[in-house]
């Protein structure tokens, strides 16, 4: 293998992928479209640099309009430049209104001609730190929610990392959907007291109303399009479709999921979660 290609190079998973994998000694080429090399799935005239002499590419779906014809056409097109190996990032819970295109681009993945696994995590821990939301609230020691005691084995995205990387570069995982998560299931008040505690101080998760959250999101600007994702996280925990752990971390790796809490401990410098003044 000469290159793993790792799209979206510079993003939450794709930046620990490219980390681990330079650390292993592999040539990788992260790319994105802010990258020497670009990449963007609305330009496919960037699509065969980016897989040049590539043996192994790490794909994060394009989930816009058309998403499923361009990965398509971006599978058969790495096949005729080489590429031996794809590992796709799915999902384990899909938002309803994106579980047929999610679907679809696994079934492409594998039909592809190409050796695959297809990665399919739970949602990520660092929901809680990416600028936005939930940093916001954590910063003024409360994490707003609707969520009624639902749970979420809420999964670090280091450890997709490590089994992106195995599935990349190590044998034994041909053809292979791992299921990913944390090792428990944990409520809105299990993340917020981990967090307050890594943070020393209190954090506290603030239970309302639905149509309160909504309106709560709406005031601060938030598009009905992403007050539906947020709230859906809410609404499938509090129906209890999330509360059930997944041993694909082990399974890849040989080694355990991060717990939430030591999520929080690594991240408690983070300048998202600084207390405001």
């Amino acid at each position: 293998m000469t290159v793993v290609t790792v799209l979206g190079g510079t993003g939450k998973t794709g930046s620990n992928i490219t980390s681990r994998l330079t650390a292993l000694g592999y040539d990788v080429r992260p790319v994105s479209r802010s990258t020497p090399i670009p990449f963007d799935w609305q330009n496919p005239a960037t699509w065969p640099a980016a897989v040049h002499d590539a043996g192994a590419v790490y794909v994060i779906a394009d989930e816009s309009h058309g998403g499923v014809d361009r990965l398509g056409a971006f599978l058969a097109l790495s096949r005729e430049r080489g590429v031996q190996r794809v590992v796709l990032l799915s999902a384990r819970d899909w938002i309803d209104t994106d579980r047929e295109a999610g679907l679809a681009r696994e079934q492409l993945v594998r039909e592809s001609a190409l050796v695959w696994t297809i990665i399919q995590p739970a949602w990520f821990a660092q929901n809680f730190t990416a600028p936005g939301y939930f940093a916001d609230g954590i910063r003024q020691g409360r994490i707003l929610h609707c969520s009624d005691g639902g749970r979420c084995p809420f999964v670090d995205a280091r450890d997709i990392g490590a089994v992106a990387t195995a599935a990349l570069v190590e044998p034994g995982h041909d053809e292979k959907e791992y299921a990913i998560s944390g090792p428990a299931a944990i409520t809105m008040t299990d993340v917020a007291a981990a967090i307050g505690s890594a943070l020393g101080r209190e954090v506290t998760a603030v239970e309302v109303e639905l149509d309160v959250y909504q309106r709560h999101l709406a005031d601060l600007g938030y598009h009905p399009e992403a007050i539906h994702a947020i709230t859906y996280l809410d609404r499938a925990m509090r129906a209890g479709e999330l509360d059930y752990v997944s041993d694909g971390v082990s399974a890849a790796t040989g080694h355990s999921a991060t717990p939430f809490a030591t999520f929080a401990r690594d991240h408690a410098d983070i300048p998202e979660w600084r207390e405001a003044t």
